[in-house]
């Protein structure tokens, strides 16, 4: 098998005019938990390298710096929400093996455009017998049944 892994860059919009408000920013609600906080996981321990992670039923989850250690597969529930933010500091890197979006995976609104880059990098391996027996769709990839 080989390793061949796959970023997904989100270009950069083009910039809104200068009188241009923002409103509505998702990343920007109070009720948001932290993916960094170890209080928004079960066991309160942060989410480490190669662990599949589930996010918490019925919440609104916040990226908002990058997440170098390589995941496992991200589960977003239907009653929940993973939302990218913006780092000041330079773009957001995420890594994982895949995605399974039953909820919402969430960067900016139409009224409220993500000001810095987010960049997404799926890593794993290609399984030898992909042909005769394909993995799932969120197999180093982004499966989204939600919104």
């Amino acid at each position: 098998a080989e390793e061949a892994n796959q970023v997904i860059v989100i270009p950069d919009p083009p910039a809104p005019p200068a009188f241009t408000t923002r409103t509505d920013c998702p990343h920007f609600a109070s009720e948001l938990l932290d993916w960094h906080d170890p209080a928004t996981w079960d066991g309160l321990v942060s989410p480490g390298p190669g662990n599949n992670v589930v996010l918490p039923e019925n919440s609104k989850v916040l990226v908002s710096s990058s997440v170098l250690d390589i995941q496992g597969t991200i589960t977003v529930p239907s009653s929940s929400e993973l939302i990218f933010g913006e780092d000041t500091n330079g773009k957001i890197e995420f890594h994982a093996n895949g995605f399974e979006v039953n909820g919402a995976l969430v960067a900016g609104s139409e009224t409220c455009l993500i000001e810095y880059p987010i960049e997404i990098t799926l890593h794993g391996t290609r399984p030898a017998d992909v042909v005769t027996n394909p993995p799932v769709d969120s197999y180093k990839g982004i499966n989204v049944s939600g919104s």
